[in-house]
């Protein structure tokens, strides 16, 4: 490998040549002063600082004192602000709605008041609700009476509960269909039923 001999003045010549080229563009002077201008006026403001600590330190103290008391500010807000996002993210369990009165708590009330007829049919409801739930009979709400005697009398019922309840079933659609007369045994009959069954069929 030769030796190339050359003297200071080639040398620099040779860098000016690989330093002009356009690779090394970013890197001149002209692209690189906005840099040197900011470096320039960060030094010139922490001189000017220092010598305010130094020429008015009252001033110097108030004006590090608001910096202290802005940034504490602004650290409180961003506690503040994480602690509201962190509850948001975890919104409280919804409380359970109160639980509805029963069938026999609502037939009482109604009795209680008087309204003997309506009384029995909410106990009626409330005894066909109870065999639904616990798939003693299947029903639709569109099918007519004639199919609930059907399925009650093909129902898994004791004997003495299906002839009561199919009784009940007749009396009372008599009332409420036609004479719309307050009987207190037909609401007393539907109670006694109701608390039967309830027992039967309740865990």
């Amino acid at each position: 490998m030769a030796v190339v001999d050359a003297s200071a003045a080639q040398v620099r010549e040779l860098a000016r040549e690989i330093v002009a080229r356009p690779e090394y563009a970013r890197w001149q002077p002209q692209h690189i002063g906005w840099l040197t201008d900011l470096l320039r006026e960060i030094d010139r403001w922490l001189s000017s600082w220092t010598d305010l600590s130094r020429t008015r330190p009252v001033l110097f103290a108030a004006i590090l004192t608001a910096l202290l008391v802005i940034g504490l500010l602004l650290v409180a807000h961003v506690v503040y602000s994480l602690r509201i996002a962190l509850r948001a993210g975890h919104p409280p369990a919804p409380q359970a709605p109160p639980a509805a009165p029963s069938f026999i708590d609502e037939a009482d009330a109604l009795a209680r008041a008087g309204r003997l007829l309506e009384a029995a049919h909410r106990l009626q409801l409330g005894v066909l609700a109870l065999l639904l739930r616990c798939r003693v009979i299947e029903l639709a709400r569109s099918e007519p009476n004639r199919t609930l005697r059907r399925r009650l009398r093909q129902a898994a019922l004791p004997q003495a509960e299906r002839r009561e309840l199919l009784s009940l079933l007749d009396r009372f659609e008599e009332r409420w269909f036609r004479d719309r007369i307050d009987d207190p045994e037909l609401y007393t009959g539907w109670r006694q039923l109701y608390q039967r069954l309830n027992a039967l069929y309740q865990p």
